[in-house]
């Protein structure tokens, strides 16, 4: 099998990736000597070392060199502004190029025939991205690069990146084929979206609530949906679950009416909501719309009416629907949206904000663990030690074996 060595290693989910697409991974290096032990842990030889004083030429060959430099400074959450093309201005610094040229030498250096290399889009405009590019062209390379949407290639995730792939000699380089599309075609399935990827496991993930920034990010229509209270303690935000009782409905109006005395089970029938108007009791069944208490519209039925029809896409009556919150959705300049329903892939997962993501399904809301967040980034659910740096900063293994194959079938 061709044989693998990877540059600024990380927690080897690119080596996952390209393990699965058949590839023995020779070696690695990594400077931080906590996530180089997690890849030892997974069965990768990657050494703790700094990528810039390896002498590259003391190696044994290896058929296929991967690097993923630092991308913090290349990021769209770090730089300080655009240019007139709408690309980061960059920020670059001497360990930035300091990184590169060690990736210049390490191509120098290297016997095999294929290169790829890993980054935010950023780095395209960095002087770091030049001088690797110049690297490979002295070298006898071709290359190609591309702003691939891992969602495209079966990953439950909206993560966006530069990936650049390089091949000795004079000759045409294939972007990688994707394997899905946004919204599906005759030729590809639709993307994946979070709640098929964790849904063997979300009866396993802790209980808990959102933040309210965070809840004020869904429509008033789905907050409704998810029978919440506002108040109780300290403004804490309260949901029910499917099997629990509904909370009692209290209305402060004229007469002081209460609306039910408590709760009825899922057995028993439902509450009467009741009113008093103009010194008459009446009873309403109100649906799951914006209908105000008290208020006769399409949404609600006296007792001589028919019950209306309970309909999953009906507004606020999205019994059976699913959501996704993170720290990052909706942020200003990201382009995400607010929050993510069942069918969307997660947006793009960040090693410091992994903490916050939070889903709503079969009407409870419950903590992403790092094996959920896991799933976002196909880490296969054996590995040993993932920790939120790894996840939030590694190429997601089906994508990395995607690449993978394209590179060893071209």
């Amino acid at each position: 099998m061709p044989t693998l060595r990877t540059l600024f290693s990380g927690g080897e989910l690119f080596g996952v990736g390209a393990r699965q697409a058949g590839y023995t991974h020779a070696d690695g290096y990594e400077l931080d000597p906590k996530i180089a032990t997690v890849a030892q842990l997974n069965g990768f030889d990657v050494r703790v070392a700094d990528v810039c004083a390896v002498d590259y030429a003391a190696l044994p060959p290896v058929d296929h060199l991967h690097g993923s430099p630092s991308c913090k400074n290349a990021s769209n959450a770090n730089q300080p502004g655009t240019d007139e093309n709408g690309d980061p201005l960059p920020r670059e610094t001497e360990q930035d190029l300091a990184c590169a040229d060690a990736v210049c030498r390490a191509i120098a250096a290297h016997q095999g025939d294929t290169f790829t290399l890993e980054n935010v889009y950023g780095y395209r405009v960095f002087e770091s991205f030049d001088r690797i590019r110049a690297a490979l062209s002295a070298a006898g390379f071709s290359y190609e690069y591309w702003h691939l949407n891992a969602a495209d290639y079966g990953v439950p995730q909206t993560r966006k990146r530069l990936i650049l792939i390089a091949r000795r000699g004079l000759c045409r380089i294939q972007r990688p084929n994707p394997t899905h599309r946004d919204g599906g075609d005759m030729f590809h399935p639709p993307w994946i979206g979070w709640y098929a990827a964790i849904e063997d496991i979300l009866h396993t993930l802790p209980p808990t609530q959102p933040a309210p920034w965070q809840l004020a990010r869904l429509p008033k229509e789905i907050r409704e949906s998810m029978l919440i209270g506002a108040g109780g303690y300290d403004g804490a935000v309260v949901s029910r679950d499917i099997d629990e009782p509904a909370f009692t409905i209290t209305h402060g109006g004229e007469g002081g009416t209460t609306y039910g005395d408590g709760v009825r089970q899922a057995d028993e029938p439902m509450l009467s909501v009741t009113t008093q108007m103009a010194g008459r009791a009446r009873a309403y069944i109100v649906g799951g719309g914006n209908t105000q208490l008290g208020q006769i519209d399409s949404h609600a039925r006296t007792e001589a009416d028919p019950m209306f029809t309970v309909s999953a896409s009906d507004g606020a009556r999205k019994v059976a629907a699913a959501y996704l919150l993170d720290g990052d959705n909706g942020r200003p300049g990201t382009g995400e949206p607010t929050y993510r329903t069942a069918d969307q892939p997660a947006a793009t997962l960040r090693a410091s904000r992994t903490t916050l993501h939070r889903a709503y399904t079969a009407g409870r809301w419950v903590r992403m663990t790092i094996q959920a967040l896991g799933r976002f980034q196909t880490v296969p659910d054996d590995y040993r030690g993932l920790t939120a740096e790894i996840n939030g900063n590694g190429v997601p293994c089906e994508e990395a074996r995607q690449i993978m194959l394209a590179v060893r079938n071209a």
